[in-house]
C-alpha cells in the first residue's frame, strides 16, 4: 500500500522508542506516552534494547539488564491501561541478530507479555567482539556481513521491520555497496519485512538515511516505514523529522506503509 504523501500530516505509528532504562535515553517512560499523545500519535511503541543474556562474559553498556525487565514492562502496561482509549501503548524491544544468544534471549523475552521486536544490528557477530556497524569502513566485505546478518534476522520471521538498515557506513565504491545490500531488499520482499528510515538519524544529521540504500529501495518497492528512535520524549511532537522523511519517500518513489502488522513473540 503506497501512501498519499499530500493527504499526510502528521506522524501517527511509532514502534521505535527508548526508555530511561538503556542507559542513554531521557526522562520517563510516562513522558514519551504524553508527548506522543500531545504530538498527535495514535500508537506508541517501546523497543528498549533487549537485555541479550551475555551472562559474566560481557556488560553492554547500551541496552537493560534481564533484572530490569520487570520495571519495564511493569511501568509500560501501567501506562497503556492508563491510556487506553486515548493512545495505544505497545511493549515490544529492538533487538539485534546474534544467532549464538538467539534462543536464550527469545527464552527471556517470553517470560513477559511482548507485542513486537525490531531488528537494530549495531554489531555484526556479537558486540563483545567489537565489530561496530556503523563505523566508516573501506573494506566491503563489512557491507556484505552487514548485509548477511541483516537478511538472516529477516528470515527468523519474528522481527516485525529492520530498523536503520543504513546504518553501514562504506567509503568505497557505491556501486559495490548496492550490490552488497541487494540481499537486503530481497529478503525484504521474500520475507515482507519492512526497512525504515531513521528519523533520529535525520534530526541528528548522521551518515543515514543514506541517499544511495533508499535510491535501490525504490527500485525494488520495499515496504518503507518510519521510526522515531526517540532518546527523548520532545521529539515525538516534532514533525520536521517526519516531513523530511516524507521528501525522501517521494524523492524515491519509496512503498511507504503507515503502519505495520506486529509480528507477537509467542
Amino acid at each position: 500500500m503506497v501512501m498519499n504523501m499530500k493527504d499526510e500530516r502528521h506522524f501517527k505509528h511509532n514502534y521505535h522508542t527508548h526508555t530511561y532504562l538503556c542507559n542513554h535515553a531521557e526522562g520517563t517512560i510516562r513522558d514519551y506516552v504524553e508527548a506522543a499523545l500531545e504530538g498527535g500519535m495514535e500508537t506508541i511503541g517501546f523497543s528498549c534494547h533487549a537485555p541479550y543474556p551475555f551472562g559474566e562474559r560481557f556488560r553492554s553498556w547500551y541496552r537493560m539488564t534481564s533484572d530490569q525487565m520487570d520495571i519495564y514492562v511493569s511501568e509500560i502496561l501501567s501506562l497503556k491501561d492508563e491510556f487506553a482509549g486515548k493512545i495505544d501503548v505497545k511493549l515490544g524491544y529492538e533487538a539485534e541478530y546474534y544467532p549464538a544468544l538467539w534462543e536464550e534471549l527469545l527464552r527471556e523475552i517470553k517470560k513477559y507479555p511482548c507485542d513486537y521486536i525490531i531488528l537494530g544490528q549495531h554489531f555484526f557477530n556479537n558486540e563483545y567482539d567489537g565489530n561496530y556497524a556503523g563505523d566508516w569502513v573501506s573494506d566491503i566485505r563489512s557491507v556484505k556481513a552487514y548485509a548477511r546478518i541483516l537478511s538472516e534476522g529477516m528470515k527468523t520471521g519474528l522481527y516485525t521491520y529492520v530498523a536503520h538498515p543504513d546504518l553501514n557506513s562504506y567509503t568505497g565504491d557505491i556501486d559495490e555497496y548496492v550490490s552488497a545490500m541487494s540481499q537486503v531488499f530481497e529478503t525484504s520482499l521474500e520475507t515482507d519485512t519492512p526497512l525504515e528510515i531513521n528519523l533520529l538519524g535525520i534530526r541528528g544529521r548522521r551518515s543515514y538515511p543514506k541517499e544511495q540504500f533508499w535510491r535501490e529501495a525504490g527500485k525494488y518497492g520495499v515496504k518503507v516505514v518510519f521510526g522515531s528512535d526517540a532518546h527523548d520524549a520532545d521529539c515525538l511532537k516534532r514533525d520536521e523529522d517526519f516531513r523530511r522523511a516524507l521528501e525522501i519517500v517521494d524523492k524515491y518513489g519509496l512503498n511507504y506503509v503507515e503502519n505495520v502488522k506486529l509480528r507477537k513473540i509467542k
